[in-house]
């Protein structure tokens, strides 16, 4: 006989995956596309429209999102707060490419008011985690000889900082 199975229980401390923004919230406002105005998903009540989006598994069903967001315009920032209702920031070139195109909205964001020309990825954003493991492990990789460390103190280093948004 083998050991038991493990299986991973989830943390009763953790914070829940968050749902998607609602459409309303995500399109600022703003009109939706001429391409948009006879769809009848889009034109189907708020609470119900995010009721359909909240069972898109942002992991599982990449695919489907990424058919929906090639619709159009509306469809498109629909799909995306669902791919970025939770995003990961730390060293690596693809969150360094996020954290950009963030930082560009909040400059267009303080230039205009508050309001972006088109639809924006920061509203779709509800959960951000910042880590700066990929760092350490960058400098580690780099240090060598003398100049590395006795023992591993990545256990010294606090690894996830989790903001939730509301």
């Amino acid at each position: 006989m083998g050991s038991p199975a493990f299986r991973r229980f989830p943390d009763p401390f953790s914070n829940p995956a968050p749902t998607p923004a609602s459409f309303d919230y995500i399109n600022e406002g703003q009109d939706l596309a001429e391409s948009s105005k006879g769809s009848r998903l889009l034109n189907l009540p708020v609470e119900i429209l995010s009721k359909v989006i909240e069972n898109f598994d942002p992991i599982a069903d990449q695919e489907s999102l990424a058919c929906l967001a090639l619709v159009n315009r509306d469809c498109g920032q629909l799909a995306r707060s669902c791919q970025f209702r939770s995003v990961k920031l730390d060293f690596s070139s693809r969150a360094t490419s996020l954290a950009g195109v963030l930082f560009r909205e909040a400059v267009e964001r303080s230039r205009h008011h508050g309001r972006t020309r088109l639809p924006s990825l920061g509203a779709c954003v509800r959960h951000v985690r910042a880590s700066n493991m990929y760092f350490w492990r960058q400098v580690d990789a780099l240090k060598a000889g003398p100049f590395s460390r006795d023992g591993n103190h990545e256990d010294d280093r606090e690894p996830m900082t989790d903001l939730q948004f509301q």
